[in-house]
């Protein structure tokens, strides 16, 4: 007989693996990890200190959010209705500059606590002060990739300051809160980032052995701005300079090129598809189809998804699941984006973060596509 500490029977559990649906499923933890997962049937004969019963409730492993700025649950309904650029300059940004550390402390923990309360136990995050965002995730038990700002934004000694910054959080927080958290450097982007910074980035990520998490093609004007500047479309100019590679997590990639997508997929890119995000401030919608279409050519190697909120001061929310908002406001405001639904067929496809992944549908439209595996329940 195995001792568990906890044992949930008579669940509907998905494992999220070639599509299979466990009925009359068992669950049994044991020190908070899980012991035993299957059917009823094959389970070993097990004791538990505590026993729930699961019948009408279904059991999945947790949510992943692949790109968010968990702090800005502080500027939550702040600037509604503004594009990109006038967003960022005229509010997000002067605000941001007045951040101290506790506030980014006091933002994150209201983002766990959000994350939690919606079934998200693993998030990516780009913002500033990560140090604290890693305090948060120690506290609350979460997993997270966390990638420390790098803005430069013209100003060259602001950027060295920030990757200086970037690169000595790396080295303290990797593998923070009992291996947790992983991390990342995180240059926020090509029209914030120069160049020689990119570069610099990319020499370092792989110096540390860690990842880079970048906005990517977010926006009509400064991918416009970025290919008259250079002559290259946002991803080209990236594979220029030597900073793809599979490590490279890119959130939004909403205006590219096919060229790009099949780029992105012979760099083995791991794509954050944001609609909400990106409907809300109407900035398009990603070629998900497309995308999907490219990476089947190229072995397959695409990652892409819905998961990343991308914060609450867009988006208003924080966690990683479809029925938090009210889609119809976000179609609305995004309407000059074409973007179409069938009810009967289309499926937006979402992702678990990062590793050994398989794409798995579900038999409702516009419900998830999740796939993952090893997660805390």
């Amino acid at each position: 007989m195995k001792e568990a500490d906890i044992l949930i029977r008579n669940c509907i559990v998905l494992p999220m693996v070639s599509g299979e649906i466990i009925r009359e499923g068992i669950i049994a933890t044991k020190n908070d990890k899980i012991i035993y997962v299957g059917k009823k049937s094959k389970a070993p004969r097990l004791r538990a200190e505590k026993i729930i019963d699961g019948h009408g409730k279904v059991a999945m492993p947790g949510l992943v959010n692949c790109h968010t700025h968990l702090a800005m649950t502080l500027f939550r309904g702040i600037a509604e209705d503004q594009p990109l650029e006038k967003w960022l300059k005229e509010t997000i940004w002067p605000l941001e500059a007045k951040l101290k550390p506790r506030d980014i402390y006091d933002g994150a923990l209201l983002g766990c606590l959000e994350m939690i309360k919606s079934g998200t136990t693993t998030f990516a995050d780009m913002y500033f002060h990560e140090d604290q965002v890693a305090k948060t995730v120690e506290k609350a038990g979460l997993r997270a990739v966390l990638a420390q700002g790098i803005l430069e934004a013209g100003v060259p000694r602001r950027g060295e300051k920030m990757l200086q910054d970037s690169v000595s959080f790396t080295r303290k927080y990797k593998g923070y809160a009992d291996g947790r958290v992983t991390v990342q450097l995180g240059p926020h982007s090509l029209y914030t980032c120069s160049l020689d910074m990119l570069a610099k980035v990319r020499q370092k990520a792989s110096e540390l052995n860690v990842g880079i998490h970048i906005h990517l093609a977010e926006s009509e004007e400064t991918v416009n701005e970025t290919k008259q500047k250079h002559g290259l479309a946002e991803v080209e100019l990236l594979e220029r300079i030597g900073f793809l590679g599979s490590d490279v997590l890119a959130a939004h990639c909403i205006h590219l090129t096919e060229k790009e997508m099949r780029l992105l997929a012979q760099h083995n890119i791991k794509v954050s598809y944001n609609p909400v995000a990106n409907m809300k401030i109407a900035q398009g919608t990603a070629k998900i189809k497309a995308l999907d279409s490219v990476s089947f050519a190229v072995e397959k190697r695409w990652v892409y998804g819905y998961l990343g909120p991308n914060g609450a001061g867009k988006t208003t929310t924080t966690h990683a699941s479809v029925d938090h908002v009210d889609l119809k406001t976000f179609f609305l405001t995004g309407a000059r984006c074409a973007l179409q639904l069938n009810n009967k067929e289309f499926k937006i496809p979402l992702l678990a973060y990062y590793e050994g992944m398989e794409d798995i549908p579900w038999s409702l439209p516009l419900k998830p596509q999740i796939s993952q595996r090893n997660t805390s329940l």
